[in-house]
């Protein structure tokens, strides 16, 4: 199973399911016969074991620039199943390296320079941590105050939507896991 964004947590479930992640005895495949690589996977369970060595089978490869994969948020009890692999971030041995890399990768495959912004890694942390500390639960998330809590967040932790969104593209992913190989 593969999957990018809401494809990736479609994926992500479905292999958890094919493990036997349903609760019944009637286990469809094993780890051994099921491998499921997700991209920009936001969190999409609430079950208590998705970081069980059970769902070792799913890789879930996540860019710290993308707000996408760190919603809903862990706080709120929401996780992903298997293991995440993160892109490198800013600080990273050799990152200026590996970002020229993606970089060019982009260039080379979009014919235009790449939008995205590492230093969003640091903005996106800011407003989860934000949206956190103002919002306790997915239900008060979706109330009018909820909704308040959203855009104060984004105001105070300065959030450009437009280059967070460009940290979540397909063909950023694509670059960077060019950039890596």
């Amino acid at each position: 199973f593969r999957g990018h964004s809401r494809g990736g947590a479609i994926a992500n479930l479905l292999a958890s399911y094919v493990d036997g992640a349903a609760g019944g005895s009637h286990v469809l495949a094993t780890a051994e016969d099921v491998r499921a690589y997700t991209f920009a996977t936001p969190n999409s369970t609430s079950s208590d074991d998705a970081r069980s060595s059970r769902y070792d089978n799913i890789f879930n490869v996540l860019n710290p620039s993308d707000l996408v994969p760190q919603l809903p948020l862990s706080g709120w009890g929401y996780e992903r199943y298997g293991r995440d692999v993160w892109l490198p971030g800013g600080g990273d041995e050799g990152f200026d390296d590996v970002l020229a890399k993606m970089r060019a990768s982009y260039l080379k495959t979009m014919g235009t320079e790449c939008p995205a912004d590492p230093a969003d890694r640091e903005r996106a942390a800011a407003f989860v941590s934000a949206l956190g500390a103002g919002v306790g639960s997915f239900d008060e998330l979706v109330s009018p105050a909820g909704l308040y809590d959203i855009a104060a967040a984004a105001v105070g932790t300065g959030i450009d939507v437009s280059s967070l969104l460009a940290s979540h593209y397909p063909n950023t992913y694509i670059a960077w896991l060019d950039a890596l190989r």
